[in-house]
């Protein structure tokens, strides 16, 4: 006999009624299952967690029902993971809501469930349950993250809370994390979740109280990550913004506040157990995995996540060589194409050279838009660009000034009049006081004074002296010339900026983004105007290229701005890449490709006519890292889970479908944040065939409402994310293959008999015919 606990919300009453009868009926016994639920504890449908934990401890299924999305499910889901538990889902056909939510929050919509529609129904679903065999997920390591031991959870739209939790944990309690972020990756799936927490010696959960469809997502992904920390025994930091009450599974976990600083107590707690936690080198919870491909580890695919590690496996490419050489200004990729991770290693590089003051600026998406909304969107385009040409001027000189204060001093001690230069730096940045914040606090100082200082009535236009003196609480010119001082034809200046993209809307870049980025662009150069005849000075803007297409077609001076594009259209490259963290990971040096590679995968994938492996994963990950590592991570994972000690058909057969969900959330999500097109907009090309014409790309537009002719925007955005192929003579170019060149590509459109293909990496989650 079996024992099973039932979990489900009671948001339906005819759901209720129909697992009631369900789980009371004598067949299933019969058929040798005992369920439990949670209204068995007669406690009027108030949730005890003490009762419900412990009846999972001792079931061997859990059961949950998927038919609405309810915080207390998913964290009980995640608590039976935790533990081991066999894993079985229901949903209801007549009585489930929320589709999309189920889709979107990503952790069950590629799991499968049994669909009923009535009690019957879900007792024979529910009697298959013994003689099936069990689904439990493992963690795909037993290793944890020594050197960024937390994990965090962001939601889509991030405020000063976050700011302030994450500022606490790397600035005060020097404790480095890893991140999942929706505005980097579109999918959450239990794999992920799994693996993350398990590493981690520590979790941090931001509920938050914002209205929302995202905000609400966010809160059910903390849920159920609350859950998995809850059951593999991990420390936990539940922190809930205004008077938000938490579900009773895990309200005794919560830290309320009302403004950021309530946190500090709890985020110091906090630390202090993870230090302890670390300290003693605790794997309680996890089950020791057997295999060579169990301990392989390949990092990180986004690079704020493996921050600490990636400089003993990053592979250094020819533009990064020239970007320490000085000869690169602007450097622009696609999203996962590793702008990130040359930024971070740049800046430990440069840093290298105690000789280099480096200062690398990442700006809070939450800082940007609060000074659009109450600013910039209020004033005309004059004072608007004046103010962000002042505003980034000053941005720049106060944190070179900044990491001057907080890293020089001590370097040059027995140098009086390098001394007394720091003495006036500090004086003019806010003497010691500036050492208590960072980038990030500075920025948010800055912006809110100056929604304060140049607060506006609607129609009201600002004079440039206004401005200027609401910006420059201090002398701009003194300041350089101080910093000029220092640096003394001895020392090298370099700015790096990175992250703009987390000041974008989800509707599409804006004409306020374009003029924020432009400015910035403006003053990195001024930067090294008015500094480079003191000494070397380098500065580099890392942006996305999609916007920086779009911002350029709004500069009158095209030629002024120039940019370098990070390019893997080398698939030895890539190989490389991931060369380099399998040879990491196993401790292995002086290996080729392809000895490394033929440890963990098959040579070639017999169902894919053959295809040699690594091509296949290449072809399939739109020539970007970050893909091409979530891809091959995706397939591993399964292949863990089934004790194999190498990567082969079964496992990409499952693998990629994984993989192809979440490139298609990706890449709406990055459509959209740009051009502002609907997020669900590739999915108008579900069962569409491999092949299209023009003709058939707008039959498929129609699904999603968009006029026919409208139809060659839409074909040039579907190209330039590398959706949409040229297909000509037996052969198919892809964006990628012609440097990203949009005037190559549409060449290639004027021939006749033109067809679009659709990228392989999409076929497995649309069905495309092929």
């Amino acid at each position: 006999m079996k024992n099973a606990f039932y979990a489900f919300s009671s948001a339906s009453v005819q759901v209720s009624d129909q697992i009631a009868r369900a789980v009371s009926a004598d067949s299933l016994k019969v058929a040798g299952l005992q369920i439990d639920s949670w209204q068995d504890n007669s406690i009027e449908g108030r949730l005890l967690i003490g009762p419900i934990l412990e009846k999972i401890n001792k079931c061997d299924v859990l059961v949950a029902d998927l038919s609405h999305q309810n915080h207390n499910v998913y964290f009980e889901i995640g608590y039976a993971i935790g533990r081991g538990k066999d894993l079985f889902f229901t949903r209801s056909v007549s009585y489930s809501t929320e589709p999309e939510e189920l889709r979107k929050v990503g952790l069950f919509d590629t799991t499968g469930y049994k669909p009923y529609n009535s009690s019957e129904s879900l007792i024979t679903a529910l009697s298959g349950i013994p003689n099936r065999d069990a689904k439990i997920f493992t963690p795909t390591s037993d290793e944890k993250n020594l050197s960024q031991p937390c994990y965090l959870l962001l939601p889509h739209e991030q405020n000063e809370a976050e700011v302030h939790v994450r500022n606490r944990l790397k600035n005060v309690a020097r404790i480095h994390y890893r991140k999942f972020d929706p505005n980097e990756s579109a999918r959450f799936t239990i794999q992920d979740a799994l693996d993350q927490t398990a590493s981690s010696f520590g979790v941090v959960l931001p509920f938050n109280s914002r209205a929302g469809f995202e905000n609400h997502l966010h809160n059910l992904r903390c849920s159920f990550v609350a859950g998995l920390a809850e059951g593999m025994g991990i420390e936990s930091l539940i922190v809930t913004e205004g008077e938000q009450v938490l579900p009773l599974d895990y309200r005794h976990r919560g830290h309320p506040f009302k403004v950021p600083t309530q946190l500090n107590k709890p985020l110091t707690d906090f630390g202090v157990s993870v230090v302890e936690a670390i300290q003693l080198k605790s794997n309680s919870g996890l089950r020791p995995l057997a295999g060579a491909l169990a301990k392989l580890n390949l990092g990180a695919s986004q690079a704020e996540n493996e921050e600490v590690e990636l400089s003993n496996y990053y592979h250094r490419t020819e533009l990064f060589e020239r970007l320490l050489r000085n000869e690169v200004n602007v450097i622009a990729g696609r999203k996962g194409t590793g702008k990130s991770a040359m930024f971070i290693q740049a800046g430990l590089r440069l840093s290298r050279d105690r000789w280099n003051v480096v200062v690398s600026i990442q700006p809070e998406g939450y800082q940007l838009k609060k000074l659009k909304e109450a600013l910039l969107s209020r004033l005309p385009e004059g004072s608007r660009d004046h103010l962000l040409a002042a505003f980034w001027e000053y941005v720049f000189f106060v944190e070179i000034a900044a990491v001057i204060c907080e890293n020089e001093l001590g370097r040059y001690e027995n140098d009086p009049n390098l001394l007394q230069l720091h003495a006036e730096l500090m004086v003019f940045c806010g003497g010691k006081s500036l050492q208590a914040g960072d980038f990030a606090e500075r920025m948010m100082q800055l912006v809110e004074r100056l929604i304060v200082t140049l607060e506006i009535d609607d129609g009201e236009v600002l004079m440039r002296e206004g401005i200027v003196n609401a910006i420059y609480v201090a002398d701009i010119a003194k300041l350089k010339k101080l910093i000029g001082k220092y640096i003394d034809g001895k020392r090298g200046v370099w700015v790096l900026v990175d992250n703009l993209d987390k000041g974008w809307y989800s509707q599409g870049v804006d004409e306020l983004d374009i003029a924020m980025l432009r400015s910035l662009l403006d003053a990195a150069q001024r930067v090294k105007r008015d500094l480079r005849s003191f000494g070397k000075v380098g500065s580099v803007v890392f942006v996305r290229n999609d916007v920086f297409e779009v911002t350029n077609e709004h500069v009158a001076d095209k030629g002024k701005i120039t940019r370098d594009i990070i390019d893997w259209s080398d698939d030895n490259v890539l190989r490389s890449v991931i060369r380099n963290r399998i040879a990491y990971s196993g401790g292995v040096e002086g290996k080729t490709f392809s000895q490394l590679w033929n440890n963990i995968c098959v040579s070639h994938f017999h169902s894919k006519d053959g295809a040699e492996s690594s091509e296949y994963f290449i072809s399939r990950s739109l020539k970007r890292p970050r893909a091409l590592l979530d891809f091959i991570q995706k397939v591993k994972s399964h292949a863990v889970n089934a004790e194999k000690d190498k990567i082969d058909d079964d496992d990409l057969e499952v693998g990629e479908y994984n993989y192809s969900m979440q490139l298609v959330e990706d890449i709406n999500d990055e459509m959209s944040d740009i051009y502002g097109i609907k997020r669900d907009f590739l999915y108008s090309f579900i069962s569409c065939d491999v092949l299209l014409s023009l003709a058939d790309c707008k039959v498929l537009f129609l699904k999603s409402g968009i006029d026919p002719k409208d139809s060659p925007k839409y074909i040039d955005i579907l190209v330039w994310y590398g959706f949409l192929g040229i297909y000509v003579k037996d052969s198919e170019k892809y964006i990628y293959d012609l440097a990203y060149s949009m005037r190559k590509f549409k060449g290639l459109m004027a021939g006749e008999n033109i067809f679009f293909k659709v990228n392989p990496a999409f076929h497995a989650a649309l069905e495309v015919n092929i």
